[in-house]
């Protein structure tokens, strides 16, 4: 079993152990990284990107509808992330949060986002549903390096067009 002993963020799970095998022991000195600003695909009124990176996870950044949207994290240099913590919208909507790729990348996608993003190396994926307020932990296979965290819906269609929307992010080394 994989151990994990850290706090910063708390893991998931109460601390309890997690799945994976016994050559897979982190012990998670875990670093918040700072973040430059944040950008997102499109702008839903009132919902902008830095919304997400701003420690309130009452407000929330929000694109409009599209075939891929995304949020990027601007690390201002090509840095290791080992994490990336996603706290999820509550009271609605919530459920919206499925299908998210996580990549680290020195590119951003392109604008608009018609195409799924292939850039850099993928950190994670959570397929969803979310639930409401739920706080997601993407822990890395391995630490990927570069200068932006993306995190794309890649439904590849299959929802039409959907919006992503997101309290808070973080990224941490």
């Amino acid at each position: 079993k994989r151990v994990r002993s850290c706090n910063s963020p708390a893991p998931l799970n109460g601390g309890a152990q997690c799945s994976g095998n016994s050559q897979d022991v982190a012990s998670c000195q875990l670093v918040k990284l700072q973040v430059d600003s944040a950008i997102l695909s499109s702008t839903y009124s009132g919902c902008p990107a830095t919304n997400c990176i701003n420690g309130n996870t009452g407000d929330l950044c929000h694109t409009n509808k599209e075939k891929y949207p995304w949020l990027a994290l601007d690390l201002g240099k090509s840095v290791t992330v080992s994490s990336v913590t996603i706290y999820n919208r509550a009271v609605s909507c919530y459920e919206r949060l499925k299908d998210l790729e996580i990549r680290i990348s020195d590119n951003l996608p392109t604008t608009p986002a018609t195409a799924s993003f292939k850039g850099g190396a993928k950190l994670r994926f959570f397929e969803g549903p979310g639930k409401n307020g739920e706080v997601i932990e993407m822990v890395a296979e391995k630490p990927i390096a570069g200068r932006y965290v993306v995190l794309m819906n890649n439904s590849k269609g299959r929802h039409g067009t959907d919006y992503l929307n997101l309290a808070e992010v973080m990224a941490y080394s």
